[in-house]
């Protein structure tokens, strides 16, 4: 497909540049006119246009004969035939498009034996591809890994991780009571009179 448009590209560009002369009212095509065409080559290094490419012109028929519709480099980088602009080209590839990693939140579980936690998530990245023959990028490639990380825990995590002391009731202190002695009470004895005197009777 590709060289099917790159022929018939070069074919009308080299129609196109036939030059035809009119003499005495009668059109004579000058047969040392050799129909050329402006590409853009590209080369291993930066090239002449720090792109890259260098823009060179050559004859219709090197196109085909010199290898420029299958010449390839080694990142994949073809020539591109016709050069886009002629000879003013800049041989610049439209910008690659850039589409933002698509990344998931953290995901992990609190580990509260040593104040930790492994997390994890995914990170989808995007590859893209110029397509010559559609002059577009292409995305070609998603890839998608999981990372992740141990990290220590936060304060507010190591509170919540203390296991929480249930509220006892208030004590109430009880006065000390002190304790009671009791005195035997000693009843006196009646007096016995004696010779005239009274004797108090011994208890």
């Amino acid at each position: 497909m590709r060289k099917t448009l790159m022929y018939a590209a070069v074919a009308m560009l080299g129609v196109a540049s036939l030059g035809a002369m009119s003499t005495g009212g009668a059109t004579q095509v000058d047969a040392q006119v050799e129909p050329k065409v402006w590409i853009c080559h590209v080369v291993e290094g930066r090239g002449e246009l720090k792109n890259g490419y260098n823009l060179i012109e050559v004859a219709v028929a090197a196109v085909e004969t010199e290898g420029h519709l299958n010449h390839v480099t080694k990142d994949g980088r073809m020539d591109i035939i016709p050069a886009p602009g002629g000879a003013a080209s800049t041989c610049s590839l439209p910008e690659m498009p850039e589409k933002e990693p698509l990344v998931t939140d953290w995901v992990g579980t609190p580990d509260c034996t040593v104040q930790s936690v492994t997390q994890t998530r995914t990170v989808t990245t995007y590859s893209y591809e110029y397509d010559k023959t559609t002059s577009e990028w292409v995305e070609t490639a998603t890839v998608t890994e999981e990372k992740g990380e141990t990290k220590s825990l936060t304060p507010e995590a190591i509170t919540a991780c203390s296991p929480k002391q249930e509220s006892l009731p208030p004590v109430v202190e009880t006065p000390a009571v002190t304790p009671v002695v009791a005195t035997p009470v000693v009843e006196a004895a009646p007096a016995v009179e004696v010779a005239g005197t009274t004797v108090a009777a011994a208890p």
